[in-house]
């Protein structure tokens, strides 16, 4: 009966930790898209800043150093969550600006 008793508490313990693994993990890999998302956001208005102010159409490529200058932080706010690097792909203007690991805005939370 004690063993019993002592067995079904361990199992317990286990199963609530394991529970609680998984959850912090996912919550962990969500908050890291919802950052990359925010990032890709960030990078779009600049990307879409820097065209008006030099007169750029849709197809046009862009500097990424002149975007840049157009966000709070430069090349130190391009950082993803994940690679803890400057993954970030600018693209050319009207096309969506890409993480190499999360992939577009689109892509960062749905896919969570």
């Amino acid at each position: 009966m004690k063993r019993t008793t002592i067995l079904c508490a361990v199992v317990l313990v286990v199963g609530i930790g394991v529970f609680l693994g998984i959850s912090f993990h996912r919550a962990r890999r969500r908050s890291q898209a919802l950052g990359c998302e925010c990032r890709l956001s960030c990078l779009r208005a600049a990307k879409e800043q820097y065209a008006l102010a030099n007169g750029l159409d849709d197809g046009a490529e862009v500097d990424p150093d002149g975007v840049v200058e157009y966000m709070k932080g430069g090349y130190d706010h391009l950082i993803c969550p994940v690679t803890g690097s400057n993954s970030y792909i600018f693209g050319k203007l009207g096309e969506p600006t890409r993480c190499t690991y999360h992939g577009t805005s689109d892509d960062c939370v749905h896919n969570f």
